[in-house]
């Protein structure tokens, strides 16, 4: 992101806006700042390589604290920076993975089309890629279960979402958590 002058020109000279946080020398937006500081901006540099993974489709976890966010056709595959790719059909709902409040709602992160991100307490945040028809908005409370949106067109121009669990702003393999191992 860059400085803008009140003209919405770029301010000459200066990338820099006084009294908004900056990163790598450039403005970070109130969004964007918060993004990075949720860990999410990441995200968009995960890579889309993914890799077969024998876990059963949309389960509750013992604990009940998660709970799979969509069912799926066939055994979600792991991708390239933490998350899981669900392949399934174009439109099925898409469900809070866990309690907490929508942080971020938006398609400003290339590479995941619309983005749902749930806040569910100060160490964890669930990703959800690919939606469509998102029923819910930004500050919004959710509850494990709520239907938040459908799911849209993923990668290869298929029916999917990609689902990611964060630890503390890290990606790590949301299986064990869905599966009631974590």
């Amino acid at each position: 992101m860059q400085g803008h002058d009140a003209a919405g020109e770029r301010a000459k000279g200066d990338a820099r806006e006084p009294g908004l946080p900056h990163h790598a020398g450039k403005t970070l937006w109130p969004r964007e700042a918060n993004m990075r500081q949720l860990g999410v901006l990441r995200l968009a540099e995960a890579g889309a390589a993914a890799t077969e993974l024998a876990v059963p489709p949309a389960q509750q976890s013992a604990s009940g604290r998660w709970m799979s966010p969509t069912s799926a056709l066939e055994s979600p595959r792991a991708v390239a920076g933490g998350g899981v790719l669900m392949v399934g059909v174009l439109g099925q709902p898409v469900r809070a993975a866990g309690t907490g409040r929508i942080v971020y709602l938006g398609s400003g992160i290339r590479g995941y089309g619309n983005l749902i991100i749930i806040k569910h307490d100060e160490s964890f945040l669930s990703a959800y890629a690919h939606t469509r028809e998102v029923g819910v908005h930004e500050g919004q409370e959710v509850l494990r279960g709520q239907v938040i949106a459908q799911m849209g067109v993923g990668p290869h121009q298929a029916a999917a979402l990609y689902f990611e669990i964060r630890l503390n702003g890290k990606p790590v393999d949301p299986l064990p958590y869905l599966s009631g191992e974590k």
